[in-house]
């Protein structure tokens, strides 16, 4: 057999073994692209707790700064009693009795109030599963699926893993939307990816309210639902749209010498087996 033919076979054969790897990653990056292209997704961040930021503000980031919504306000209650610091709350916190705190959030004229109900604590640490409620004119809109909660935090970190909130902005329109998304699984251990479920709910600039509930194999369609649980940290681990395969830890093998190095070293002899006399 001619080295032309053996250069051509190997080179080929190294290409097609890369192949279904760069087709999963280069979906992946084209998923990814699309929905910047289209939506402008920001995170929205409650005060950090202890800190001296405006108790009644919603945060984003902007070049790792937390900037105001100015769109977006927030009142907390305990047990109906209206607190205005972290101390305040964590001085209404009787560890006798059951409390239900409440935070209202405006966003534009809609108020949306999310609630949820623990067992007094002074321990920075605990953890308790709780069901939250997410009343927006009246009607609740939460799954009744429970939440693990931090009962001594206020932030983002009180619903970690389980609960989140963006603002979504279309790019060709300008219209926004608070978006609310709920994790509808506890133990992620005992359940296949494939099965994971989430909730959200979407209110417009006028009051408009929309709901949405898929499963794992569903977030690519629209492939926004993915960086909506991306953006909130609504997932035990970092997922794809189709894959998870830019999530895995790297290693020399892949995606290093596979399927990269494979299909340098298979173009490279296609190249040559194409050319060689």
């Amino acid at each position: 057999m001619k080295k032309r033919t053996i250069f051509l076979i190997i080179g080929l054969m190294l290409v097609l073994l890369s192949a279904p790897a760069l087709f999963v990653m280069g979906r992946e990056v084209f998923y990814e692209r699309s929905v910047q292209s289209k939506y402008k997704i920001e995170t929205i961040y409650h005060p950090t707790d202890r800190t001296t930021d405006p108790f009644y503000t919603l945060q984003y980031l902007q070049d790792g700064r937390p900037k105001p919504f100015s769109e977006m306000k927030r009142v907390v209650y305990v047990n109906g009693e209206e607190v205005s610091s972290y101390n305040e709350f964590m001085d209404e916190v009787d560890v006798s009795e059951d409390i239900v705190l409440s935070r209202v959030i405006s966003f534009y004229d809609t108020e949306i109030t999310i609630a949820d109900t623990f067992e007094g604590t002074y321990e920075e640490e605990a953890r308790e599963f709780s069901d939250v409620r997410i009343s927006i004119q009246g009607k609740n809109y939460a799954d009744p699926a429970r939440l693990e909660i931090r009962p001594t935090y206020l932030d983002n970190n009180r619903y970690h893993g389980y609960f989140g909130m963006v603002k979504m902005t279309e790019r060709s329109t300008g219209e926004e939307q608070l978006i609310i998304i709920q994790r509808l699984f506890e133990d992620f251990r005992s359940l296949p990816e494939q099965d994971w479920e989430w909730k959200t709910i979407s209110i417009s600039e006028d009051g408009e309210v929309k709901t949405d509930q898929f499963k794992r194999d569903e977030i690519a369609d629209p492939a926004y639902r993915r960086d909506l649980i991306s953006h909130t940290t609504a997932s035990p681990y970092a997922l794809g749209y189709k894959s998870n395969v830019f999530h895995y830890y790297p290693s020399i093998f892949f995606p290093f010498l596979y399927p990269f190095v494979t299909a340098v070293l298979g173009i490279i002899f296609v190249v040559i087996g194409s050319f060689r006399r």
